[in-house]
């Protein structure tokens, strides 16, 4: 969860939905685009903005796991993301 970005106040909150990627041995974040592709190179669906999920990573795959969306509704979906290929899988 994070503030909205137009938010007045530090209690506006919104679910984020993005994956970040830090590079380990350059000791930096990546920018936001090496991790995005083109919604036309995407050809399975997103999962749903979410919190208080649980995420892993095994070989080349991440998975998240479940969560609540902004209105407190519980998740219980499971969702790949291939880390070579960039992409939900």
């Amino acid at each position: 969860m994070g503030v909205k970005p137009d938010a007045a106040n530090t209690d506006d909150l919104c679910v984020l939905n993005d994956v970040r990627f830090y590079d380990l041995s350059a000791r930096r974040w990546m920018p936001s685009s090496w991790s995005q592709k083109t919604a036309q190179d995407m050809s399975s669906p997103l999962p749903k903005a979410r919190y208080a999920h649980l995420s892993s990573v095994t070989g080349n795959r991440l998975f998240i796991i479940g969560g609540q969306d902004l209105q407190n509704v519980w998740l219980d979906d499971i969702y790949v993301y291939d880390l070579n290929l960039r992409t939900w899988v």
